[in-house]
Order: C-alpha cells, then sequence, then structure tokens
C-alpha cells in the first residue's frame, strides 16, 4: 500500500480471518478477490481474481453513482 500510494481503505487479511467471514460471498478459489462497499455497509461490487486500476476506479465510480 506505501509503495502504491493507496488512497483507499484496504486491508491485509494474512491470517485469512476477514476472509472467512465472507464464505458465503466470496468463493474460497476466487483469491484475490476485490470487494467494494458501500456507505451502508454493504457489499456494492466484487472482482473474483486480479484487477487493475482501472477497473477497482469504475467499480467505484459506478457505486457512487448509484448512491446519488
Amino acid at each position: 500500500m506505501q509503495t502504491f500510494n493507496v488512497g483507499y481503505p484496504s486491508l491485509n487479511d494474512p491470517a485469512d480471518e476477514i476472509a472467512l467471514q465472507f464464505h458465503s460471498t466470496v468463493p474460497p478459489a476466487a483469491i484475490p478477490t476485490t470487494l467494494v462497499i458501500d456507505s451502508s455497509g454493504r457489499i456494492a461490487a466484487r472482482i473474483f481474481g486480479a484487477s487493475s486500476y482501472a477497473d477497482l476506479q469504475a467499480l467505484i465510480s459506478k457505486v457512487i453513482g448509484q448512491r446519488a
């Protein structure tokens, strides 16, 4: 996160404790997985597998647009 100046909240979960909380939402084989959480705390979007900056930016823009 420091290397790439990530400016959004991100979680590191080396013991998979957080991932286990999403077991009904994210298949265990879908690692890495990116979840976009909306302002109500709901999963608003997800990417299974690798994602690019452009992919993530598009998802966040879509979620923000839905909120308006």
